[in-house]
């Protein structure tokens, strides 16, 4: 029915004349409706700034291998490989999109791979002890140190902490329970609530000292009183 809706409204052209344009204005906004909205603004993120640029106004039917292998080499000196693998993947999803509709007759990113490693997990190094002290030093003097603070005792992700909301604190048990997460709608202009980003970032993180103790802090700190939640 979409397609049927898509095709009334661009009768125009015919697919031998639909541009990558116009297949992932279509795609991103009707095929792929029901992906999370960090995956949707990564993709069209991916595509403003790196695919379209380069292959955006070419036809559909002719993107060849060779096209999807200069949107990756066109970000080997500039990006990170973990930001090339997610361009690597969008352009893959939405080619393979037209594909299964018959859009076009063979995938252009057959054999197409990108070279730039992607930092491993062991690779990421974590604050030492010492470390963590002189962080939370320098971090006194922001006005943001209480959400630095928090985010190091607890392992909150940043859209994680600034979703939070009391309900979620038990402060009889001494938990917190992340059931939701806070990303700014950058096309939008304003913030917005959603669910964490995995099915494993639904979780209850037992409070250190210290975390408790932040969460009192800027409870006493607000007006007017919130009633704390023991119910739990």
């Amino acid at each position: 029915m979409d397609d049927a809706k898509y095709e009334d409204k661009h009768n125009s052209f015919t697919p031998s004349d639909m541009t990558v344009n116009d297949w992932f204005e279509y795609w991103i906004n009707h095929i792929v409706g029901d992906l999370a909205q960090n995956t949707k603004r990564n993709y069209s993120e991916s595509f403003k700034h790196n695919i379209q640029p380069v292959i955006g106004n070419l036809n559909l039917v002719d993107v060849k291998h060779l096209h999807c292998k200069m949107v990756l080499n066109n970000m080997e000196e500039r990006y990170a490989g973990s930001t090339i693998r997610q361009t690597y993947i969008a352009m893959g999803t939405m080619f393979k999109s037209a594909l299964m509709n018959d859009f076009i007759q063979k995938h252009p990113m057959d054999g197409v791979r990108y070279t730039k490693p992607v930092r491993a997990v062991d690779d990421i190094k974590f604050l030492t002890v010492d470390e963590q002290e002189k962080f939370i030093e320098v971090a006194k003097r922001s006005h943001n140190y209480y959400q630095y603070a928090l985010i190091l005792e607890t392992g909150l992700r940043t859209g994680e902490m600034i979703g939070l909301t009391w309900d979620i604190i038990d402060w009889e048990k001494r938990t917190l329970t992340v059931n939701k997460t806070l990303e700014y709608r950058h096309k939008q202009g304003y913030w917005r609530a959603g669910p964490p980003k995995t099915l494993q970032s639904y979780r209850t993180i037992p409070l250190t000292n210290k975390a408790y103790e932040i969460l009192e802090k800027v409870l006493h700190a607000r007006s007017p009183p919130y009633i704390r939640n023991t119910s739990n």
